[in-house]
């Protein structure tokens, strides 16, 4: 029971070096703060190349 902590990734692998390849992109952010305020959440349907 409970929730886990956050996971923050800075896109970064272990030698803080760009970390290149295939990805999961997740984007959320919180919308409309004055209308009363509500979470938005993306996915990428597929995985996302990151090159240099």
């Amino acid at each position: 029971m409970g929730r886990d902590k956050p996971l923050i990734w800075d896109g970064t692998d272990a030698d803080r070096q760009p970390s290149l390849g295939q990805h999961l992109m997740q984007v959320r952010a919180w919308l409309s703060a004055q209308a009363g305020g509500d979470w938005v959440a993306a996915w990428s349907a597929w995985t996302v190349e990151v090159t240099r």
